[in-house]
């Protein structure tokens, strides 16, 4: 079922020290589907999607850290290998 007048929710949370964003749509109550790019674009990426979706599940779509309007994460050296790492990893 198509949506088009639907809402997008905006949102951002503190994660490991990194801001990320996520879209959101369609009722909180209904089923979610996390909509996830393989390609490291931005939620925007889904708009028409998350439109058509939205009527009948809770459409909850992320941007990867350094993408879209996530913060991008400051880069951290491993302890033996001068790598960058994850800025979760310990």
């Amino acid at each position: 079922m198509s949506n088009e007048n639907c809402t997008i929710r905006h949102h951002r949370q503190d994660i490991a020290g990194v801001e990320i964003y996520w879209g959101e749509a369609g009722d909180p109550q209904a089923p979610a589907i996390v909509l996830l790019s393989r390609h490291l674009s931005g939620a925007h990426a889904y708009n028409g999607l998350i439109e058509r979706l939205a009527g009948s599940w809770r459409v909850v779509a992320p941007d990867y850290p350094g993408y879209g309007f996530s913060a991008t994460p400051p880069m951290r050296r491993g302890p033996s290998t001068g790598w960058p790492r994850s800025p979760t990893a310990s």
